[in-house]
């Protein structure tokens, strides 16, 4: 990409400055091309990242998930039947950034119209209370992230006071 925003800069802007005397389009001229490179930027570096999510070493289905770097985008991914996700920042597949990240889960169905059963623990869902993370260290088809119901038993059913 810099060695084309260079021949852009040879080709097209040198000339214009050069054919001008006046120090003003000479400036704008250096503005756009900074421009045009910030404008060019692909943001952070992310990597294909697949995986399975469990509850005491059991799938987890249909569970939505959520891992958020500490600064940068975070990225998405929700289970299948058997447990296995795939993350997503911006589009389907292309992962997450590097680093240990905490995770967000939240697996919850709908039983009536004001019971909701929740099929991992509610402290999962809370960013602040997750103790959920997930080391990304590079592309993985193998990631792990494991949940537990510290001994309790589950499902959650939670009533709406509507």
């Amino acid at each position: 990409m810099w060695r084309f925003m260079t021949q852009l800069f040879r080709k097209y802007f040198k000339e214009i400055c050069n054919m001008q005397k006046n120090g003003f389009v000479r400036l704008a001229c250096f503005m756009l091309l900074v421009l045009l490179v910030a404008g060019c930027s692909k943001g952070p570096k992310l990597v294909p990242v697949k995986g399975k999510v469990l509850i005491d070493g059991e799938p987890l289905p249909n569970a939505m998930i959520q891992v958020c770097p500490a600064d940068g985008k975070a990225a998405f991914g929700r289970s299948d039947a058997d447990g296995n996700f795939e993350l997503m920042s911006y589009k389907e597949g292309d992962g997450c950034v590097t680093g240990t990240h905490k995770v967000v889960v939240v697996a919850v169905e709908q039983k009536d119209a004001t019971t909701q059963l929740h099929h991992a623990p509610l402290a999962y869902g809370d960013i602040k209370m997750t103790k959920a993370t997930l080391d990304i260290e590079g592309p993985t088809e193998d990631a792990v992230i494991e949940l537990t119901w510290d001994g309790n038993k589950g499902p959650i059913e939670v009533k709406s006071n509507d």
